[in-house]
């Protein structure tokens, strides 16, 4: 689509370097450092609120459909993927990511196969993998596990 803009994991929004193809996206400490690099792992829909990208979907990409869907980097490794500015996902990596549906939903995982998807911020579960996901019904009730068998773990 012509208004697809590329942009780059960065620092801060004012690093953003925009560049004109999927595989051209920088990484950059200022945008006088911009380097151009071939893989769409960093990739991030972001320059700042004023200015979304929007990219095709797919594993490497995040869609937003408005300023409201921005993405807000917090570092190089680090991104959140939005379907409102409400919403967050805290991660450790480009490859982590959860699906939630309100700034009450989160879950820190350790890979994109440990994502928990659930209703409230006190439904959160940080664990080995989304087999072992506990839904618990307060913050204090999670706990790190490797089986968790439906039971409530208790903080």
């Amino acid at each position: 689509m012509d208004s697809v803009k590329i942009c780059c994991v960065v620092d801060s929004v004012e690093d953003c370097c925009v560049v004109d193809g999927v595989g051209d996206c920088c990484v950059v400490d200022g945008v006088e450092d911009c380097s151009v690099v071939d893989s769409v792992e960093y990739c991030c829909v972001v320059n700042c609120v004023e200015d979304c990208c929007e990219v095709d979907s797919g594993e490497d990409y995040y869609v937003v459909d408005s300023v409201e869907d921005c993405c807000v980097v917090d570092s190089g490794e680090d991104y959140y993927v939005v379907d409102s500015v409400e919403d967050y996902y805290v991660v450790d990596s480009v490859e982590d990511c959860c699906v939630v549906d309100c700034v009450e939903d989160w879950c820190v995982v350790d890979s994109v196969e440990d994502c928990c998807v659930m209703d409230t911020a006190q439904n959160c579960c940080v664990m080995d993998s989304v087999e072992d996901c506990c839904v618990v019904d307060s913050q204090e009730d999670c706990c790190v596990m490797g089986q968790c068998g439906g039971m409530l773990c208790g903080g």
